[in-house]
Order: structure tokens, then C-alpha cells, then sequence
């Protein structure tokens, strides 16, 4: 139905890839997930517990989840702070949230991780620098 990349699988979604295309590959790959079942989604994050192949979808999501996070930050050198807030920002609610905002959220998104995926300095922004 959702057709989930298996957790073995999600190095290969960006075999070939480097920095912030990696970064794209895995917004659009999380976000093309949601577009496919969102509703149904929505109702597993819910009622996990409603049945046991809610369960086991609820828990297939977040390991397919983890792994594509996980893939795309390997050649980043990403701690686990940082995969945590990948996380976050790829997460359901945070797609949820910028639609009913009118963001579009796949371009939004990869802004934000391509900008906190800079050094320090290069996210400088123009005012903090002029002052």
C-alpha cells in the first residue's frame, strides 16, 4: 500500500548521491510516502495499538524512516542530534503543518536541512555579518 523502502534497502536510494542531493533524494522519498497515505498514516500514528497490523505497519514506518535518515547523513558525518532533527523535520506532523500553512513542504524542507548542513560561518546571514 505505502510501499516503504526495507530499512536494507535505503542505501541504495541514494547509491551515487553526495551532499545536498542526498539531502533532496531523502525529503522527496519521505515526502513522496506521505503524498501516496497520508490518511491511513495518520489513522496508524493514532491507533498503533488498534490492531496488530497497525503495529506492524506503525513500526515498519518509523525502521523505514530511520534508515533513510540514517543513509542519507552517513557521508555527512551527522551526530545523533542532528538525525534527530532530520527526523523531526521530515516527520508526518511537520508535513502536515506546512501545508495547512500553504508551504509547499518538499522545497521548504530541503531549504532548512541543506542551510543547518552548512559550516557555521557560511550560515552567516547577511544582517549578522553587515553589523
Amino acid at each position: 500500500m505505502l510501499a516503504l523502502p526495507a530499512p536494507e534497502d535505503a542505501e541504495a536510494v541514494f547509491a551515487g548521491m553526495e551532499g545536498e542531493a542526498r539531502i533532496a533524494r531523502l525529503v522527496d522519498e519521505v515526502f513522496g510516502i506521505y503524498e501516496r497515505g497520508a490518511p491511513a498514516l495518520r489513522a496508524v500514528r493514532r491507533e498503533p495499538d488498534a490492531h496488530p497490523a497497525v503495529r506492524q505497519t506503525a513500526d515498519a514506518l518509523e525502521a523505514s524512516l530511520a534508515a533513510l535518515v540514517a543513509a542519507a547523513l552517513a557521508p555527512l558525518d551527522a551526530g545523533d542530534e542532528e538525525r534527530r532533527l532530520v527526523r523531526a523535520l521530515i516527520d508526518l506532523g511537520t508535513w502536515d503543518a506546512l501545508r495547512a500553512q500553504g508551504v509547499e513542504p518538499a522545497p521548504a524542507v530541503v531549504a532548512l536541512l541543506t542551510a543547518a548542513a552548512r559550516p557555521p560561518a557560511a550560515r552567516a546571514s547577511p544582517r549578522a555579518s553587515a553589523a
